[in-house]
């Protein structure tokens, strides 16, 4: 193999670790959102325990299961559910719908309208259609945007330090 050739995969190996990396950076700070999100959220009829459903598969979920083992927030046990089944979709405190389930958004939103659910998206572009939040990706940075009105109609109060470090959408 010639020292040119050596250099070229030695610079390809690089740089597919470092997008691995990033992306699996990406998914552990999601998962940390998440807990935030319910750390921060007031649900008017509180939940025994806040359980968490994720929709599909998602490089999230290792890192849900890691830091929810035995996890506790506001006193209350965090649950983790991979989503099987629409039939009981209201029973989630907190759902989370990665960009590659994009097309169940809408039968999700339905089965869970008026219901006090915190539905929250990978793909930025869905808070304008009833996520209570999203994700957003700028300048290489992990964001998120709350929509208020979302969470008022489903009976939901966010705190105003929740508000103070997301982008509110109107």
């Amino acid at each position: 193999m010639n020292f040119k050739f050596k250099i070229i995969i030695l610079i390809l190996l690089v740089f597919s670790f470092h997008s691995v990396n990033a992306q699996s950076s990406k998914d552990y700070y999601q998962a940390l959102f998440l807990l935030k999100f319910i750390k921060y959220t007031n649900w008017s009829n509180p939940p025994r325990y806040y359980t968490i459903g994720v929709v599909g598969n998602s490089p999230v979920i290792p890192y849900l299961k890691n830091l929810t083992k035995n996890k506790r927030i506001n006193g209350k046990p965090v649950v983790l559910s991979k989503v099987s089944s629409y039939s009981n979709i209201d029973k989630y405190s907190l759902l989370y719908i990665p960009k590659s389930q994009n097309a169940k958004f809408k039968v999700i939103v339905a089965k869970t309208k008026g219901k006090s659910v915190l539905i929250v998206t990978e793909d930025g572009r869905l808070i304008h259609y009833n996520a209570a939040i999203s994700f957003l990706e700028q300048n290489r940075s992990l964001l998120f945007q709350i929509n208020p009105k979302v969470i008022k109609q489903r009976k939901m109060q966010v705190s105003n330090r929740l508000l103070a470090v997301g982008k509110v959408v109107k």
